[in-house]
């Protein structure tokens, strides 16, 4: 009997610690995924802290990071170190991260960011909601070097994922070098033409040239190319 209650009793505390555990703790909805070389969880906070190989994951987000604290009850992350959040198609990467999984709002400091065939960085890359995105102090290219031959810089870049582009006051530069300024430019993401489109090369007639075409879109009505072409 005594053997009997003992295992009764023993059963009933592990159960206790397996459903208090910071991977399974039970929350509200979807719960959060998190994985890491080493967690710890603090039962005050209500926090999970996490080092090494960190993945969180959570309905169709996934963050990757060297350190972050997970706050599953608010769904709230804060990651740093080689960080980056996929987001259905999109990938974003910085060096810092505030991320609430559930409004889809935060913040990346030092960020890049690659929606279809666009590709950015900025200083701070700021989400307002799953359907907007504001980058600011940055750039954006189709090139997808680490250094680009060509991009379009501004203060204030707005993302719409899956839908545009759009910048004022920009500059486009080739190198290091501005060649051209807008004061309002459109770049619709819902198509596979490419935006910018730079040749260079030498042939007997030109000599050494440059081509460049910049592809504008205001609406569905008002769309182009400009043509920007040098030679020597």
């Amino acid at each position: 009997l005594k053997i009997l209650i003992l295992k009764i009793v023993l059963a009933g505390v592990l159960a206790l610690c397996f459903f208090n555990s910071p991977l399974v703790q039970a929350e509200e909805g979807t719960p959060v995924d998190v994985q890491g070389n080493v967690i710890e969880y603090s039962d005050i906070k209500k926090a999970i802290k996490v080092e090494g190989n960190v993945v969180v994951r959570y309905k169709n987000i996934k963050i990757t990071a060297d350190k972050a604290v997970a706050y599953p009850g608010t769904k709230e992350i804060y990651a740093t170190g080689n960080v980056t959040l996929y987001k259905d198609k999109d990938i974003y990467k910085a060096d810092k991260i505030y991320y609430n999984l559930k409004t889809k709002q935060g913040t990346l400091i030092n960020g890049n960011f690659q929606s279809g065939k666009i590709f950015g960085k900025s200083e701070k890359l700021e989400q307002l909601s799953s359907k907007e995105l504001v980058a600011l102090n940055g750039y954006f290219t189709t090139c997808d070097l680490d250094i680009p031959h060509y991009r379009m810089k501004a203060k204030k870049i707005k993302i719409f994922p899956g839908d545009k582009i759009v910048a004022r006051n920009i500059f486009f530069y080739i190198g290091n070098i501005p060649i051209m300024y807008f004061p309002y430019y459109s770049h619709s993401l819902k198509d596979n033409e490419t935006g910018f489109r730079v040749t260079p090369g030498h042939s007997k007639d030109w000599g050494y040239f440059v081509l460049t075409s910049l592809r504008y879109y205001f609406n569905g009505r008002s769309n182009g190319f400009l043509h920007l072409d040098w030679r020597k």
